[in-house]
């Protein structure tokens, strides 16, 4: 069961640190303890003074509060790596071996069905329990574990639940980034066409749309694609189905992988990709931005990036951010303990980044939605986007609320904060608030990708090498050849460009400044 009550998880946070401390102080003779923790690049706070940011690395942060706390040394041995599947290859090989890892929903599925895991303590992680959404944990709670018995026949094992296995870290969605001031397109006839997945699809935005060189991701697209008819007359229906029970349906839609829903997305994407720019893992950010495209399937977290990033720009872009509403992707990324790993020491880390005091460190560095509520992180959000700053440049709730200014309601998730309630300009509709933190009603479509099952992978590796292997249509190998001849002479422009990530951290804390100084200007105006 999943615990809501918050006020019953802080009255037992004294208790549980009081018998944890014990334990952890008398664990072993040596001066010296190591954490290894195994985590994705750049998913950390780290000391960027240049940035902006002057206190020490997290993971400095975390040794001193460790050793001032437990009066023990500790070296924390943290690495990071680039993707899912490259970590599990070396988890299952025994190549590594940490206390920690942050692998994503679907990679988490698939480490406790091939028993890699441990489960975390009841009450191990005291601040968690606090502070984590209970909204997400509700998503997790709903995930089911295949196991499969002797014979290779696949079942539920509904002694399994994600949320024993698994601390949430960062969350998001899957949407659609796109640029409405293109100069060719109307811009509210754009908004109207990204309120669904066939804007992809659709002929106006032909060579102007990019989409995830990812199997899951992409496939996620064709799903909502060849179902559209079974999304929508669920939408119609919400209302009599009830909402949970609406939620349930989409979701059972969007994990389909069985051979007619194989042979449908097959169908879709081979449409899909007559109509594309191409395939990209991380260019889409930059090509939004230089028009080489208008449309760019998304994570929340990268569209808030280049929603930043392309404010910058001397000839500023206002870049949006859609999730259609007949259904769409949630996802997360968690901390596992692998087996063997040193628990007592994982779950004091888990504890100590879910603290709302130091997760808010994170959410400012990476720009990511931590899984962790809180007043610090509703405040650093709120200072980011509500308009009501002070003469101090502080976040104001007291400041009076203008006329046209949206609301937007955040107590699904930041249950601790009294008045969870934030107000943007109308401009900032569908920008990085929304791409942060979806409104309440769209949840209500948000679904969990699973893991494709075991007997299904292969297939729908096949399906995916056989859409890559068709050929792009002749304009793609033309755009692509001519590419290659600016990129020639424009090596010194792409070395510079290896230090966007660097330099829009500096930029967005200036913009951000700069955009309060504005505020509390007009305001005392």
């Amino acid at each position: 069961m999943i615990k809501i009550n918050k006020l019953g998880k802080l009255a037992s946070f004294s208790a549980v640190l009081f018998i944890l401390t014990p334990c952890i102080t008398s664990c072993g003779d040596s001066n010296d303890t190591v954490l290894r923790i195994y985590n994705w690049e750049d998913y950390i706070y780290l000391n960027s003074p240049d940035d902006g940011y002057d206190e020490p690395d997290f993971i400095d942060q975390f040794e001193t509060w460790y050793e001032e706390t437990y009066h023990k040394n500790i070296t924390v041995i943290y690495d990071t790596f680039d993707t899912n599947e490259s970590m599990l290859s070396q988890i299952q090989t025994g190549k590594v071996s940490y206390d920690l890892i942050c692998p994503s929903d679907y990679t988490i599925q698939r480490m406790i069905q091939e028993d890699l895991l441990i489960p975390f303590d009841d009450n191990g992680t005291p601040y968690y329990d606090m502070y984590a959404s209970s909204y997400l944990l509700g998503k997790l709670d709903k995930i089911k574990i295949t196991k499969y018995d002797e014979n290779g026949d696949a079942y539920i094992d509904e002694s399994l639940n994600v949320n024993d296995y698994a601390r949430g870290y960062m969350w998001g969605t899957l949407g659609i980034l796109y640029n409405p001031e293109n100069g060719v397109v109307d811009p509210d006839e754009m908004r109207e066409d990204l309120e669904s997945w066939n804007c992809l699809w659709d002929s106006k935005y032909k060579n102007k749309v990019s989409i995830k060189d990812s199997l899951r991701d992409t496939y996620a697209a064709g799903i909502l694609r060849a179902f559209d008819k079974e999304f929508t007359d669920l939408k119609n229906n919400k209302e009599s189905l009830g909402l949970e029970a609406y939620n349930d349906e989409v979701t059972e839609i969007f994990n389909r992988s069985d051979d007619e829903a194989v042979s449908k997305v097959l169908d879709a994407l081979l449409e899909l990709k007559e109509n594309i720019f191409g395939f990209e893992v991380d260019s889409g950010k930059q090509d939004i931005q230089t028009g080489k495209i208008w449309l760019n399937l998304a994570w929340s977290g990268d569209a808030t990036y280049a929603m930043d990033q392309a404010e910058e720009n001397d000839d500023p872009i206002y870049l949006e951010y859609s999730i259609p509403d007949t259904g769409a992707n949630i996802w997360f990324d968690g901390w596992v303990m692998p087996k063997g790993a040193n628990k007592e020491l994982a779950q004091i880390f888990v504890d100590y980044i879910s603290n709302p005091i130091n997760a808010v460190k994170n959410v400012d560095y990476t720009g990511y939605s931590s899984f962790i509520e809180g007043q610090e992180i509703f405040d650093l959000i709120a200072s980011w986007y509500d308009p009501r700053i002070n003469e101090d440049e502080e976040f104001d709730p007291s400041i009076e609320v203008e006329d046209g200014w949206i609301k937007k309601d955040l107590s699904y998730f930041f249950e601790s904060v009294e008045n969870p309630i934030l107000y943007v300009e109308p401009d900032q509709k569908n920008r990085q608030l929304d791409t942060l933190y979806p409104n309440e009603d769209q949840l209500e479509y948000l679904a969990v990708m699973d893991d494709f099952p075991i007997d299904r992978r292969a297939q729908m590796l096949n399906m995916w090498e056989e859409l890559k292997s068709t050929p792009l249509p002749t304009y793609v190998y033309i755009i692509l050849a001519v590419a290659v001849v600016l990129l020639v002479g424009l090596i010194v422009g792409v070395l510079i460009k290896n230090r966007i990530v660097r330099h829009n951290r500096i930029t967005r804390r200036k913009l951000r400044q700069e955009t309060k100084k504005k505020a509390a200007q007009q305001l005392n105006n």
